[in-house]
């Protein structure tokens, strides 16, 4: 219990360390999902972050969208651009610095890190699409911020690279083709990215339901705000890990639905027909990012 109580008193100091994610990146997600916010909503709070605004006006103004003069009217560049570009902008300025990151602890590159995160969050957004339409944003958000208790865990990993070894846990369930960070964190530590996680996002002062999403993707059942967000979460998580390693098949949904990780009744058919908008999604962000 000492040496648990140990490592979890230096994972409290870590987080004290991390700076928090502009809250100006969730209010502009809420804004662009709102049927009733209007476009002055979305101009005052992109007024009040410069460099999600300066990225709007240099995004506008690229060579991808071709424009015959120069666009200096933020209203201008908004209405040009639509919500759907606009969150991806603030997506892209909130990932350059607390989701952009290696994790050499894990073997994870920053773009590898990056592009999980970003993929868990486009899943999110589809899965709550199909049961609750009106958590939608929340579930992009708990998507996109899954992981961020790895901040802190990879340093712990790293301090003591004897306590974790990539690999040592082999996993006995359906999805042993995904990594099992967590259950090896839990071994190493007695706690894990999730709940450490959970502990940054209250912190950051993120709603109770996003925090228990983030802390509970891996555990969905125990969140104590009420599951539905973290199930829309962990599914995601396991959607995104089987969209990057291109191993979907029937089969494995098969037994994921056995295993009890397919949550509200979801058909294969509704989850099966994510795979096609989510490759779409993030080629189509690719393709906007590399201009």
């Amino acid at each position: 219990m000492e040496r648990v109580e140990n490592f979890y008193e230096r994972a409290l100091d870590e987080i004290e360390a991390i700076p928090a994610i502009s809250s100006v990146v969730f209010k502009i997600l809420q804004i662009t999902a709102s049927e009733f916010s209007s476009r002055g909503d979305l101009l005052r709070c992109l007024s009040s972050d410069q460099t999600i605004a300066a990225r709007v006006l240099q995004t506008i103004n690229s060579a991808y969208y071709g424009m015959s003069k120069p666009i200096s009217n933020l209203n201008v560049a908004v209405g040009l651009l639509g919500d759907k570009r606009i969150r991806e902008i603030a997506l892209l300025c909130s990932s350059s610095g607390t989701i952009r990151q290696s994790y050499p602890g894990y073997g994870i590159s920053a773009d590898n890190a990056w592009l999980h995160s970003v993929t868990t969050a486009f899943a999110a957004g589809f899965i709550a699409e199909k049961r609750y339409p009106e958590k939608s944003v929340s579930a992009f958000a708990a998507g996109l911020m899954h992981d961020i208790g790895k901040l802190v865990m990879d340093n712990l990993v790293r301090r003591f690279p004897g306590e974790m070894e990539a690999g040592e846990m082999a996993s006995e369930h359906a999805w042993d083709v995904l990594p099992g960070h967590h259950e090896m964190e839990n071994e190493a530590f007695g706690f894990d990215h999730s709940q450490i996680g959970r502990t940054l996002a209250l912190k950051w002062n993120f709603p109770e339901e996003l925090a228990d999403a983030i802390g509970f993707h891996h555990n969905p059942d125990a969140a104590p705000s009420g599951g539905d967000l973290a199930h829309i979460a962990s599914l995601a998580d396991v959607i995104a890990h089987i969209h990057e390693m291109g191993i979907f098949d029937s089969n494995f949904l098969e037994l994921l639905g056995e295993e009890g990780r397919i949550p509200f009744e979801l058909s294969h058919e509704e989850i099966e027909d994510i795979f096609p908008k989510l490759g779409a999604e993030i080629r189509d962000l690719k393709t906007f990012l590399s201009h």
